[in-house]
């Protein structure tokens, strides 16, 4: 394990938070990068290493943190791996926390910001193909109608634009990351949208968190920060990201992802499960998968199996409520 420095007292609280949790040797974790990149590459290696000493590191007993950083991981495989889009909706009180989850899976994906519902209704083809490949964040569900959220559903899941006269329509593979203060079911007046898009309450002992970590006043105050973390590290993984777990080697990624969601589905799944819960699964699944496949080869800094276990977590919790 790398030595750190004791910190003075000027420094940031968020280099503190992530000392003590090294040193407690709770995750592993790569050095702060505290000397200046004189190459591209050393560059990225060194943003690499402080987005997993600032947010990724926060992800340990923390599943909803896990889960979000998961899905930006799995975002770019869907097309790989022939799968069809789909997301999860994170909903909860105000003050929770939904919008920093949208923020961190962010800083893997290097989406450059995200979107409301409303904004994305009223060019949804176009939002779509600029995301492909990548994740789609959308906040304030609220604010649109149940009909609206509906149709755009599907539209998105679809991954296919209108056919036009002589145009051949846009397609696209996304991941789609949600946020509102309502449930789908409430907001859809009991009807459903799984395994399209996955309800996901916002509701651990602190909203997003499980603890409050000792280098912060309180739950409000490490929320904030870590979403002020993720936008300050937008795209910090999606670099090594690719390279070891996407476009670079594809093929090598889907056996990997194939191998791991038998694991998985046999760990989780009831043997009796209905065909909906099935479905649901596989999408939890895949998500895992793909924060296992960056965690072996050296993305995320964490301990092997987490993923797994936080988004088995998630899907359980899911279950609970849905199944």
């Amino acid at each position: 394990m790398n030595t750190v420095p004791s910190p003075s007292k000027n420094t940031p609280k968020k280099y503190t938070a992530a000392r003590k949790i090294q040193e407690s040797g709770d995750i592993n974790m790569s050095k702060n990068s505290a000397e200046k990149p004189k190459t591209q590459d050393s560059q990225e290696q060194s943003r690499l290493a402080s987005w997993r000493n600032e947010i990724a590191c926060f992800a340990n007993d923390n599943p909803l943190i896990t889960l979000a950083i998961c899905s930006g991981f799995a975002a770019p495989l869907l097309k790989a791996a022939g799968k069809e889009s789909f997301g999860f909706h994170f909903h909860g009180a105000s003050s929770t926390g939904k919008t920093t989850l949208l923020n961190i899976a962010r800083s893997v994906s290097g989406v450059k910001d995200r979107t409301t519902w409303r904004a994305a209704l009223n060019a949804l083809e176009a939002v779509a193909s600029e995301h492909d490949k990548k994740l789609l964040c959308l906040d304030e569900m609220g604010e649109v109608f149940p009909d609206e959220v509906m149709g755009a559903v599907y539209r998105l899941t679809n991954g296919k634009g209108k056919q036009g006269a002589n145009v051949q329509p846009s397609e696209w593979s996304v991941l789609i990351l949600s946020a509102g203060e309502l449930p789908i079911n409430a907001v859809m007046d009991g009807k459903r949208l799984e395994p399209r898009l996955i309800d996901i309450p916002v509701n651990a002992k602190y909203g997003l968190l499980n603890d409050v970590h000792s280098s912060f006043e309180d739950s409000r105050d490490q929320i904030t920060y870590l979403g002020r973390a993720g936008i300050e590290y937008a795209g910090a993984a999606v670099h090594k990201a690719n390279s070891q777990t996407g476009e670079a080697s594809p093929f090598k990624a889907i056996e990997v992802l194939g191998y791991a969601s038998s694991k998985f589905l046999k760990e989780h799944l009831p043997t009796d499960a209905p065909s909906p819960v099935v479905r649901v699964a596989h999408n939890f699944a895949f998500v895992a998968e793909a924060g296992e496949l960056a965690t072996c080869t050296g993305v995320t800094g964490w301990a092997t199996g987490m993923a797994y276990k936080h988004v088995g977590e998630c899907f359980q919790t899911w279950l609970k409520n849905n199944g």
